[in-house]
């Protein structure tokens, strides 16, 4: 996807990338879903790559991993 190419172009030129994880907001169904999936793909996918700041272990009182 579109945020991998940027994090490898950023890299590959020596750039120090640090990402912050979507925090939670009061989503249900398909929302909540997606939200999922694009914190999973930054801390599975792209935390090989850049540093990784975790916002939802922290601002979430429900267990969202």
């Amino acid at each position: 996807g579109i945020m991998k190419k940027i994090v490898d172009i950023l890299t590959d030129n020596g750039t120090e990338v640090i990402l912050f994880t979507v925090p939670p907001f009061d989503w249900e169904g398909e929302k909540i879903e997606k939200w999922q999936e694009v914190n999973d793909f930054i801390v599975e996918k792209l935390a090989k790559r850049v540093k990784i700041f975790d916002t939802v272990s922290i601002v979430s009182s429900a267990t969202a991993r």
